[in-house]
């Protein structure tokens, strides 16, 4: 079951106003008690609106319900505006369809034809949030891989050279020279003739 179109679909303040002060001496002609919002208190309500267009109903202490949602309910069954919710007691407002006994100042906001008037949430009650869209969390790049058959270059470790390489800050160690034959004084030579004791070579 659809709930009434609000009739007038919006209330301005200044005909919230005009409207409280129009209901500031009415008496309650709606009791809301311990059975709650059953169908025949919301024919009944729907039927004090049709008659007077601006309805005062006051809230018992046991009610099942708590009064903001108890009068949102009520309200939102009947199709009829929340003008007031003052302690126990709550101002509910519908104009009538023919021959309106209440002139609002300013102008109204008519429903259009065909379509429901959107829901109001209970006084005193906030509306819901709406979850906040979520972001998708940045890529990061895969590691690359070596390709295969080739094994992965080896670093050295910090303090040592690369072999081949030199120390920074050191010399390179000298290669030795290679040997020319001069070794040992007489290696090589042939020995020369043999001297007498006089002096000439023996033959």
């Amino acid at each position: 079951m659809t709930d009434p179109v609000l009739t007038p679909l919006a209330l301005t303040g200044a005909q919230r106003r005009h409207l409280r002060a129009l209901g500031h001496h009415l008496t309650a002609v709606i009791q809301l008690g311990q059975r709650g919002l059953t169908p025949a208190l919301v024919a009944a309500t729907a039927e004090a609106l049709d008659r007077h267009e601006l309805i005062k109903l006051s809230v018992g202490r046991d009610a099942p319900v708590e009064r903001p949602e108890a009068v949102g309910d009520l309200a939102r069954q009947t199709g009829s505006h929340v003008v007031q919710l003052l302690g126990r007691t709550a101002l509910l407002y519908r104009r009538r369809e023919k021959e309106p006994a209440i002139e609002l100042p300013g102008v109204t906001v008519e429903p259009a034809p065909g379509k429901a008037a959107p829901r109001k949430a209970a006084p005193g009650k906030a509306a819901p949030r709406k979850a906040a869209p979520r972001k998708a969390a940045p890529r990061k790049a895969a590691p690359r891989k070596a390709a295969p058959g080739k094994a992965a270059p080896r670093k050295a470790a910090p303090g040592k050279a690369a072999p081949g390489k030199a120390a920074p800050g050191k010399a390179a160690p000298r290669k030795a020279a290679p040997t020319t034959g001069r070794g040992v004084r007489g290696a090589g030579r042939t020995p020369g003739p043999q001297r007498g004791p006089n002096g000439r070579g023996s033959r």
